[in-house]
């Protein structure tokens, strides 16, 4: 059951948030102050902490750090009666899941504790499962060369180095083997001893016994196998690792067993062409009494051969078995690319808000002063309406005249006539450019699925630029120079989305004011981007890093650590690459290649 912890000074409060969790299936603690919320972190596996903005001891948005450094990974969703949309954009910026106001709606809060809940979750799981992909994938490759590497090798002392080498490094543990004489039956060791001692030649002898493989974890960790080929035995080869350490598990058994297969095969294939070799030299001597022997030999050679290849077979079977992981992987990675998108836009969020309040505020105040406008006219209208129809009802003419003039006399026609078009040029530039943003917004925010398509690539950074604008007005001045380029394959919304990330990172390398220039022009056989600022640059022991997922130089809560190592997939999945240039307290240069197509031609330009 998930255990979620609930920090508010108000006891009503707290027990009203109880009640509710508790009656939806969750283990509810409580908490009266941030000193207890740290002590609850040290004490309890939490999976969610509802946290109230403001406590006796602290605020709670200076309470997020503390907790992130105890629990990275925690969701913690934030509640205040003072609920407003400044505050529940710090509460995001400083690592806050989610943002609830006071007083509770029991709907809400619920929806929110099991978001954050399946969130916290599906970060675990993916973590979990990218760790196991890329263990299992890094001991399939050592799998995978053990076998090309034996196939090849006809030398037996280079198989027991080989062997050694690759056990060593797949289990971490210490190998020792035993080969049988063929004339006493007797073991003789090859090579040092390791952990376990008499344990584990008294396995080696059970194996060569009839026992078979076997796998102990009781005291020291050991597993044994013996070298048979047909059913014949020549060895045992044994791995054991110190006591207290950790045992090995079924799929290390599994894999153990394949390679001393593997390795029995392989060794007996060298003793037959060594065998072969020295008869070749006898042959001279003996070629009547010994051509027969030879072609038996010759058989073996070739049956040995034959299981190398089937061998090989299954490992081909297992090389496919990676890739699929290695698919499973990149569909991961997709995600993670789609989670950051949308992580972007939680950044600018805010921002593009405000882009969009802007020209809807003068729209309306040009509406409100259109309506003011239609006020002091009405007067007027009913009398030229009384002017239209004074034929028909008999009126005197100079009469109609004079209230005509009357109600015209306290309006400035003149102006009005020069002002009503003004207010409507402005009002329909105001509409465009919220249209452009809803576009941008759109055009950013689409899931294609890496369908390539033609696009320029000049539009899409204009889309990152529009969408991430009000990061970058407050702190630097943008400089484009935007050159005529060709159409290019690629996926438009991606693109944005590796722009938007160096603007975002442009605007929050700049302290104060600065400069941010952006430059497009087209090469021989590509597109080339350039993003560069001026601000605090980056140190050569950082830059050498930046690329690497979930590494950042923020404040726990402030930024995942993806946003550049995604662009840089992003731009490769392209065909493309992504440089940096730094020189701290100069400025940084993100330069950006993209390939025309996938055959290299230039697309017509649009």
């Amino acid at each position: 059951m998930a255990k979620v912890l609930v920090v508010d000074d108000d006891r009503l409060l707290r027990t009203m948030a109880e009640d509710l969790l508790t009656h939806s299936g969750f283990q509810v603690m409580t908490a009266r102050s941030g000193a207890e919320c740290l002590e609850s972190l040290d004490a309890n596996d939490l999976g969610v902490v509802l946290l109230d903005m403001i406590l006796p001891d602290r605020n709670g948005l200076d309470l997020l750090p503390l907790i992130h450094l105890k629990r990275p990974h925690l969701p913690v969703v934030i509640m205040t009666a003072y609920a407003s949309l400044d505050s529940a954009v710090e509460a995001i910026k400083k690592g806050a899941y989610d943002y609830i106001p006071k007083p509770l709606d029991p709907v809400l809060l619920c929806n929110s504790i099991e978001k954050a809940l399946a969130s916290h979750e599906l970060i675990r799981a993916n973590r979990e499962l990218i760790q196991r992909l890329e263990e299992r994938a890094y001991r399939l490759d050592l799998v995978n060369q053990f076998g090309m590497a034996v196939t090849a090798t006809l030398q037996f002392d280079d198989l027991i180095r080989l062997a050694n080498d690759t056990l060593s490094r797949l289990f971490h543990c210490a190998v020792q083997l035993w080969l049988q004489q063929e004339k006493t039956r007797k073991l003789v060791r090859h090579g040092t001893s390791g952990p376990g001692g008499e344990g584990v030649v008294a396995l080696a002898r059970q194996a060569l016994e009839g026992g078979g493989p076997s796998c102990v974890n009781q005291g020291v960790p050991m597993m044994v196998a013996p070298l048979a080929v047909r059913n014949h035995p020549i060895g045992v080869m044994g791995v054991s690792r110190g006591a207290g350490e950790s045992p090995f598990d079924p799929d290390d058994f599994e894999i153990y067993k394949a390679l001393v297969s593997f390795l029995a095969i392989a060794m007996e294939n060298a003793r037959l062409t060594r065998d072969l070799k020295r008869s070749k030299e006898t042959v001279e001597e003996y070629s009547l009494t010994l051509e027969v022997k030879v072609r038996e030999r010759t058989l073996e050679l070739e049956q040995r051969h034959s299981e190398l290849q089937a061998a090989h077979a299954r490992l081909v079977q297992t090389t496919a078995n990676l890739e699929q992981s290695n698919r499973q992987l990149r569909e991961t990675r997709d995600r993670l690319i789609s989670q950051e998108k949308m992580a972007s836009l939680g950044v600018v969020a805010a921002g593009v808000a405000h882009e969009i309040n802007n020209p809807i505020g003068f729209v309306n105040s040009n509406l409100e002063t259109l309506r003011e406008y239609f006020g002091e006219l009405t007067p007027l209208l009913r009398v030229c309406r009384a002017a239209l129809e004074v034929g028909a009802s008999g009126q005197d003419p100079q009469r109609v005249l004079a209230d005509l003039r009357r109600a015209a006399e306290p309006i400035d026609l003149d102006f009005l006539q020069e002002d009503i078009p003004k207010l409507l040029e402005e009002s329909r530039q105001g509409i465009a450019r919220v249209s452009n943003i809803v576009f941008d917004l759109r055009v950013f925010s689409r899931q294609d699925n890496w369908e390539m398509g033609e696009a320029n690539v000049n539009n899409a950074l204009e889309s990152a630029l529009t969408i991430g604008w009000n990061q970058l007005k407050y702190k630097a001045e943008v400089r484009k120079e935007l050159g005529e380029l060709p159409m290019i394959q690629c996926v438009a919304s991606r693109l944005a989305q590796v722009f938007l990330n160096l603007l975002v990172n442009a605007a929050q390398a700049i302290p104060e004011k600065g400069v941010v220039r952006l430059r497009t022009r087209g090469l021989k056989d590509r597109v080339r981007v350039m993003v560069a600022d001026t601000g605090v640059g980056i140190p050569p022991e950082i830059r050498k890093r930046i690329l690497d997922p979930f590494f950042t130089t923020k404040q726990p809560g402030e930024g995942t650590g993806l946003g550049l190592s995604l662009a840089y997939e992003i731009v490769q999945r392209h065909g493309g690459t992504l440089k940096v240039r730094s020189l701290p307290g100069k400025g940084t240069c993100m330069v950006v290649d993209l390939p025309f197509g996938k055959d290299g031609r230039r697309l017509k330009s649009k």
